[in-house]
């Protein structure tokens, strides 16, 4: 392996593999519904990346300078949208009798297919990665249309694993705390999480 795969493999394993909103967001859809009801915004996130790397390696040098005016948008976008999900994830956890409903609500809103892929398209960490990686590392990913598909496929592919991992992580923690307020900890913790991430976002 020569020091540029290496250098590549390097950033995509941290990158993907860290705690970040897709990350987090798989965990709290694990704790929240388990990871079978979980599995349509899993692969809503897949296809919402495969979409974002797409781009970003079709048209890497037209982007960075088209996406920088809607950016700071894109920011505050996602920012709603993860507070949104901290907050479910907390009135999910809440012990009040009402948890079967809360998990209705957020298998149909919270957690469904069209919010994991509207997630990447706000997501401006997945904008900036796509945008990074394939500008960082053009002769192991680019060269033709069909190298940049395959490679978008391979970095979602990726991803979907990373976000497999979180969300079974989730699902086996709420299994072992079950529905008391060890749970309910659990789900603090994870929503200051996400609110943590979005503030980050903002941030940055």
């Amino acid at each position: 392996m020569d020091l540029q795969t290496a250098a590549f493999t390097t950033y995509v394993i941290v990158t993907t593999f860290t705690p970040g909103p897709n990350n987090l967001s798989a965990t709290a859809a694990g704790s929240a519904i388990g990871y079978q009801r979980s599995l349509s915004f899993l692969l809503g996130i897949a296809a919402g990346f495969f979409l974002t790397m797409l781009v970003a390696g079709l048209f890497n040098a037209a982007i960075q300078g088209a996406f920088a005016p809607v950016i700071p948008w894109l920011k505050w976008l996602g920012f709603a949208y993860m507070l949104f999900l901290a907050v479910s994830l907390f009135l999910h956890g809440k012990p009040d009798g009402g948890s079967s409903q809360a998990s209705a609500k957020l298998r149909a809103g919270g957690f469904s297919f069209a919010s994991g892929l509207l997630l990447q398209l706000i997501n401006v960490k997945v904008i900036l990665y796509g945008i990074t990686i394939f500008g960082m590392f053009p002769a192991i990913l680019l060269g033709s249309w069909q190298k940049a598909a395959l490679s978008s496929l391979g970095l979602a592919l990726v991803g979907f694993a990373s976000i497999n991992l979180w969300c079974i992580t989730g699902t086996a923690i709420s299994r072992l705390l079950g529905n008391g307020r060890k749970m309910l900890a659990f789900n603090l913790v994870l929503a200051a999480l996400l609110a943590w991430s979005a503030i980050l976002m903002v941030a940055e």
